[in-house]
């Protein structure tokens, strides 16, 4: 989550606005779902307005859909927060639904696929997918599965990425301001990693400012 959009000005206002809001949660609460489901909100608010932004000034639609999941091949960077609200939304899934996805966690390093994705090509926690994901907005299907064999394939991704970034920035600096976990990790790794702990325990963590992966 590095990359700035070429408009500097907007990033600096986006990660203001997304410190202020995290901060303020966070002055009154220390619950890790009610502090990242914000964030991933104002993420999709963030894709929402660079989709809506396109078609109308430029005629262009993002070509992604259900099914297509070309981007859901490449690792998953994620705050802790992230980790947790994926964790915790495991419980609502169906009992075999909930096996299979934990067996695909647990075999993450035999997988470039993401443990989220399904067998019928669909995100099976898609209502808390990470802020990446929702800002994963493409033009061309195309170039996203040639992504697959060349990450530095240009174009691959709508302004939505480089605007998210600015807002996980901000986000990530009022974790780490109010002594919560601040780190960025892999989705896949650390899943594995919370799902060997518990829930209650990496909870614990977040709160103590601890890595929910060893050092």
């Amino acid at each position: 989550m590095d990359d700035e959009p070429e408009d500097d000005e907007l990033c600096v206002e986006y990660e203001t606005e997304q410190y202020e809001s995290t901060t303020a949660i966070l002055a009154t609460t220390a619950d890790f779902f009610r502090v990242t489901v914000n964030f991933l909100h104002a993420a999709e608010d963030v894709a929402a307005m660079v989709r809506a932004s396109a078609e109308e000034n430029e005629g262009q639609r993002v070509a992604c859909k259900a099914g297509c999941s070309w981007c859901c091949h490449q690792p998953v960077e994620v705050s802790a927060g992230e980790v947790l609200v994926v964790a915790l939304a495991t419980l609502a899934l169906e009992d075999a639904g909930m096996e299979a996805f934990w067996d695909r966690v647990a075999d993450h390093e035999n997988r470039l696929a993401c443990p989220a994705l399904g067998p019928d090509g669909r995100c099976s926690i898609y209502p808390v997918r990470p802020a990446m994901c929702r800002a994963a907005d493409s033009f061309d299907a195309g170039i996203c599965k040639a992504a697959l064999s060349d990450p530095k394939v240009p174009g691959r991704f709508s302004e939505a990425s480089e605007l998210v970034a600015c807002r996980g920035a901000g986000h990530i600096l009022a974790l780490e301001d109010r002594g919560f976990d601040s780190r960025i990790y892999v989705l896949a790794p650390t899943l594995a990693a919370v799902g060997k702990m518990g829930l209650p325990e990496a909870e614990r963590r977040w709160r103590a400012g601890q890595p929910l992966l060893p050092d």
